[in-house]
């Protein structure tokens, strides 16, 4: 074939074959075009190729050149000269190449001249190949650190549209690469020294030790804070690809760029740690082949030493990582039944999980003859959670099966009963009865053993393994399995719990159950101390007296059986039921209580000031009009008003002090009132009955009247009574109203009201009296929560956020929006308990069982703290005219900074420790003193890192770089 010259002036006698159809213009235009692209290659290489054929030449002139010549001795340097030229221009190659293509696979031997190789002795040889490929290795990790950013980080900034939410792209970068870029510009700069080196003293580098050293000491932070961080950019990997499927797209897509050598995001970001670990690996090699006397025996050693200590000192804060992945992906996988979603705050940050456990249990009472089903419980350092596991496509569920049990409420009762038989668990069934226990749970002395009524049987096989063990699918045990098992009675001392019974499958797994619980429920006592949202500061200790329980009728009169006589019966004051704080025109700051046998007045946290100044029977309600300078009481279902001169004169010649009270109500028949401001004005309204209708009177304190002289008394019933009848003197009728429905309660909203009924929360409008029922029952997309709504009495209705109201009925709570339809997808919250009354001190409100206050977050309802008493009640849930009305933070991020440090809530509780006893040397209680409180807001206090279990690790263990919850999507997964 013709052979056509591509440049005829050069040297060279490269040819490329001519086009096979000189006919075909196409063909040819291609095979043109084509010809440049294939010599380019040929013109980048001759360069090195021709510099290779000096060597050859010369030497072949120095053989023809007789002994004597001149130009021997020249011709003898310029070869060597030329080998040298040729070694650096190959060494040059090679790092320019940074592990790329065939110069990036280069060994020592191949840039090694054969001469210099047979002069060197084989160990040295052997250390010259190491050190080679110390820097070889270094060169490939610096160049895939520099990857990350030009195949992930980059790429996931500019995409559009944006793979991740730009609002949750730079959280995850920084959760998944962390301080990447850190590490990239110490190990570049190694890369340079290691160069230097290379270039100064190759092909027989005496020493990379000092460079190596220097680095070891200058990341070793870098690396401390990188590390702990992988477990938690791992798990962001895989949860951003199981929920998104263009970032599992994107990851797919980055495998097949050249350079990542088909490896995924995982493997790169993986890749600092084995490359310490290989570091030590080098170095031990380079030692052993290092000869006595040389500078290495001593510092490879020490860099040893260095580098050892970095993965050493990120042990903890990789395990603490750990457990903190743990504790997301059980959050991710917790099942809840629809409408029973629980925010266990799983990622707060101090969050720990203390243990886990496989758990056998038993029917719930009744003549079953099914088997024992398999539970997986895992107790958290808040929460003790049993669930059923379920595994699919690899994945493990767990499906919620009891309501979880806050640990402030759990109580150890029995760890002590005789072993039992699973075979006997029909019989056990047989006692037991049904799980929510008849009689008084509020007390642990209360609660009986592990035969006692209202225990829910549950067995435990023990296990302090992780969720890899937990992922079998639970199977039902038969009845007839006789093997013993250990009983465990616990107790929930809330509205759905009662006595549980789990069983352990030996002694030594019962105890270390009982170790577990007991140090999870004392670490929780311990947090809660520290990080209290509301703390107790005394009103009144002694004050108020109740008789004991235990006081007989026969005891009361009887002196001579060691009874209280009269001027004890006197001292009974019966039970607290209200109270409000408020300031005299001098200054003072008071506070009134109220209780079955009047209301009592003294200063703020001095108990022994307090004074009875009104003897009323059945007093149930007061506020304050400090503007006015009025006092409301409603005593046995009849509203007064009084002058507060009159009950706490600031001058003996003071014209008020001998002013008669006013009663508002007529008849004896007032159910509630609230006070409030509407419109610019100050109104009392009152509620009471007709029938089944609820009647409304709304009056107007008249400033001009109250501040006249007393008027003498109208008639023989003004005289009679003490009070002046006459209702215009002090207030006037602003408006009347009724509402066909039961009533309980009626809150002033800011530009309207807010009547809490049978039918819900009625919001009217004063001026038009118009008037919306929320939620609306009728709709159909509310019918799973019209049951709830008719069986429970509504107590409280809060904004949580700009958008939101949260309503509050006795036994759960319901976020609706502005136009009262529920308004989040985790459906209704819980209470802990029966609440009674409801109070809101932003950013929290406070539900009153008898045995306990719960404290929960308003815009989360999350439970945040449980202030436990006995016979707990509110006294004042902080609504007056004079208190200006509390602000709803108006995102989660502004909640305790600014949260309001007066007390905006009284309550009262049988102070067990307070008891008083007879006066002729008795020891049983006679009677029992009600200890009023308010609730004063604190300061959390956080503890340095996450509290868990002392057996495995230091309850403050120190971390460079303590793992953070990071901005994961909230668990709303419910069963289908």
């Amino acid at each position: 074939m013709p052979a056509v010259a591509v440049n005829p002036s050069s040297t060279s006698s490269t040819t490329v074959n001519s086009p096979p159809n000189n006919n075909n213009p196409n063909l040819n235009s291609n095979f043109a075009a084509a010809a440049p692209r294939l010599d380019l290659k040929h013109y980048l290489t001759r360069p090195s190729e021709h510099l290779q054929k000096y060597p050859v030449l010369l030497t072949a002139i120095l053989n023809e050149t007789v002994d004597g010549n001149p130009d021997a001795d020249f011709l003898h340097a310029a070869i060597e000269a030329l080998g040298g030229l040729q070694t650096v221009a190959q060494l040059r190659t090679f790092q320019q190449a940074m592990g790329r293509g065939v110069p990036g696979k280069w060994e020592w031997h191949d840039l090694v001249t054969k001469e210099m190789r047979e002069s060197l002795e084989r160990r040295e040889c052997k250390r010259q190949s190491i050190i080679f490929e110390l820097i070889k290795g270094e060169m490939a990790y610096a160049k895939d650190l520099e990857n990350i950013d030009i195949m992930y980080i980059r790429p996931l900034r500019e995409a559009d549209p944006p793979v991740i939410p730009r609002d949750r792209l730079e959280s995850f970068i920084t959760d998944v690469f962390h301080n990447f870029a850190e590490l990239h510009a110490h190990h570049q700069r190694l890369v340079e020294k290691f160069h230097q080196v290379q270039t100064e003293e190759f092909p027989v580098i005496r020493s990379v030790t000092a460079a190596v050293f220097d680095a070891a000491l200058n990341f070793r932070e870098a690396y401390m804070e990188y590390i702990p961080n992988y477990p938690i950019a791992a798990y962001r990997i895989d949860d951003e690809m199981a929920n998104n499927p263009a970032f599992k797209t994107f990851v797919e897509q980055c495998v097949r760029h050249p350079d990542a050598h088909r490896l995924d995001m995982k493997n790169f970001i993986n890749r600092p740690i084995p490359r310490l670990l290989r570091y030590e690996l080098l170095l031990k090699g380079i030692l052993d082949e290092t000869p006595e006397g040389h500078e290495d025996r001593v510092e490879i050693p020490q860099v040893l030493e260095v580098i050892k200590a970095i993965g050493k000192d990120t042990e903890p804060g990789v395990v603490s990582a750990k457990q903190k992945v743990e504790l997301w992906r059980y959050n991710s996988n917790i099942v809840f039944k629809p409408g029973e979603w629980i925010d266990m705050d799983l990622l707060d940050k101090n969050r720990s999980l203390i243990h886990t456990g496989r758990l056998l249990r038993q029917p719930d009472g009744g003549l079953e003859w099914s088997g024992w089903s398999e539970l997986f419980v895992l107790l958290f350092d808040n929460y003790l959670v049993m669930t059923k596991a379920r595994e699919k496509d690899g994945i493990t569920k767990y499906f919620v099966n009891r309501r979880p049990i806050p640990l402030d409420l759990l109580t150890l009762v029995n760890f002590t009963d005789p072993p039992t038989q699973r075979g006997a668990g029909l019989l056990r069934n047989l006692r037991g009865g049904e799980r929510h226990n008849t009689t008084d749970t509020s007390s642990p002395s209360n609660l009986t053993s592990s035969s006692s009524t209202g225990a829910s049987g549950l067995s435990s096989s023990t296990s302090t393994s992780g969720p890899g063990t937990s992922t079998s699918t639970p199977a039902d045990t038969s009845r007839t399995d006789s093997r013993s098992v250990y009983p465990c009675t616990i107790h929930h001392n809330g509205r759905m719990g009662g006595n549980y019974i789990l069983y352990a499958e030996s002694s030594s797994a019962r105890s270390e159950w009982k170790e577990k619980l007991e140090e999870a429920v004392g670490l929780r006592k311990v947090v809660q101390e520290s990080n209290k949202v509301f703390e107790i500061e005394t009103l009144s200790s002694d004050t108020f007296l109740v008789p004991s329980m235990g006081l007989g009728s026969g005891d009361r009169g009887d002196r001579s059986a060691g009874g209280l006589g009269p001027s004890y019966e006197n001292a009974f004051t019966g039970k607290v039921t209200c109270s409000v704080p408020f300031n005299t025109p001098d200054g003072r700051g008071l506070v009134a209580i109220g209780c079955a046998e009047g209301v009592w007045i003294g200063f703020r946290h001095d108990s022994r000031s307090m004074r009875r100044v009104l003897h009323l029977k059945m007093v149930t309600q007061c506020a304050m009009l400090e503007d006015f300078g009025i006092f409301l009481v409603l005593a046995d279902k009849s509203l007064f008003a009084y002058h507060i001169e009159a009950l706490v004169p600031s001058s003996p010649s003071s014209t008020h002090s001998s002013q008669t009270p006013q009663k508002l109500s007529g008849n004896k028949d007032v159910y509630f009132f609230s006070v409030g401001t509407l419109h610019g004005r100050t109104l009392v309204i009152y509620m009471k009955k007709k029938g089944l209708d609820s009647i409304f009177h709304v009056v107007e304190p008249v400033v001009e009247r109250i501040n006249e002289r007393s008027k003498a008394p109208q008639g023989l019933m003004g005289s009679r009574f003490g009070f002046n009848k006459t209702k215009s003197d002090w207030f006037r009728a602003y408006r009347e109203f009724f509402l066909p429905s039961e009533s309980y309660d009626l809150i002033f909203l800011k530009v309207k009201i807010a009547i809490l009924c049978a039918k819900g929360f009625e919001i009217m409008d004063l001026m038009d009296l118009q008037s919306v029922t929320i939620p609306q029952r009728e709709d159909p997309r509310h019918a799973s929560l019209a049951k709830r709504w008719e069986s429970c009495r509504p107590l409280g209705m809060f904004r949580s956020t700009d958008e939101e109201f949260l309503l509050c009925y006795t036994e759960f709570g319901l976020y609706i929006n502005k136009h009262g339809d529920p308004s989040r997808h985790t459906g209704s919250i819980e209470w802990e308990g029966t609440a009674e009354r409801v109070a809101l001190h932003p950013p929290y409100i406070l539900l009153f069982d008898t045995r306990f206050i719960e404290v929960r977050h308003v815009q989360t309802g999350r439970l945040a703290q449980i202030i436990p008493g006995h016979d707990v009640r509110c006294l004042w849930d902080g609504r007056s005219v004079n208190i200006p009305a509390p602000q709803t933070p108006s995102g989660p991020n502004d909640s305790d900074e600014h949260i309001v440090q007066e007390a905006r809530v009284h309550a009262v509780m049988n102070a067990v420790d307070a008891s008083v006893r007879n006066g002729y040397g008795g020891t049983k209680p006679r009677a029992v003193a009600q200890h009023v409180f308010e609730l004063i807001p604190t300061i959390p206090l956080y503890l340095p890192g996450s509290l868990a279990s002392p057996s495995t690790m230091t309850y403050f263990p120190q971390s460079f770089s303590p793992p953070h919850s990071p901005t994961l999507r909230p668990n709303t997964i419910y069963r289908s």
